[in-house]
């Protein structure tokens, strides 16, 4: 079981040795006006125990701050959604609509269809928009956003880790900007022979 006060305090760099730092935490975070708390890999969360005591600390910290708690993670609905947690009651398989009010944001893979391209060339874009390379000009990478979808196969985390793989290259090798033929040289998703 992780002691989520600790670890809290911890991030925000209160080192401690002894007693609850949950108050400590609480006024670090007003102080810095916190709004938004991400907690990734939710699902190593492995028993029911550990869920509900992280989840208890985590709707504490949101109360007494006013931040949002984002949980990521394979199944994160399941697990973050305290009326899916509840075993006790039986879902109601008749009824379509959403079991409770917390809000899910999915992000599966984009397809090829021709709005699910049209919505991964926009993502794309946005990477172009932020990308600081020294002779990276705009649209370069928002261009290659075919070869990237098929490269990626539609999903954010391969993207991403192309395109930041890609960046890191272009600036290895001098060249300061993402091409086509750079990235062919970046194994992500492929077999490597040693």
């Amino acid at each position: 079981m992780r002691n989520w006060a600790g670890a809290f305090a911890r991030f925000l760099g209160q080192e401690r040795d002894n007693g609850d730092p949950t108050e400590s935490v609480i006024r670090t975070m007003r102080s810095a006006r916190t709004l938004l708390v991400l907690v990734d890999g939710i699902e190593r969360l492995r028993n029911r125990v550990d869920t509900e005591q992280a989840f208890q600390f985590l709707d504490l910290i949101s109360e007494e701050t006013g931040a949002t708690v984002v949980c990521c993670g394979r199944t994160a609905h399941a697990i973050a959604d305290a009326q899916l947690r509840d075993t006790d009651t039986p879902l109601d398989r008749q009824d379509p609509a959403p079991w409770s009010d917390t809000v899910v944001l999915r992000t599966s893979r984009i397809g090829f269809s021709e709005k699910e391209t049209e919505t991964f060339v926009t993502v794309v874009d946005q990477f172009d928009r932020i990308l600081r390379l020294y002779r990276h000009e705009r649209k370069d990478l928002t261009h290659l956003a075919p070869y990237l979808h098929k490269r990626s196969r539609g999903y954010m985390r391969t993207l991403s880790h192309l395109i930041c793989q890609g960046a890191q290259s272009a600036i290895l090798n001098g060249q300061e900007r993402i091409t086509e033929a750079l990235l062919e040289q970046i194994p992500l998703g492929r077999v490597v022979q040693l």
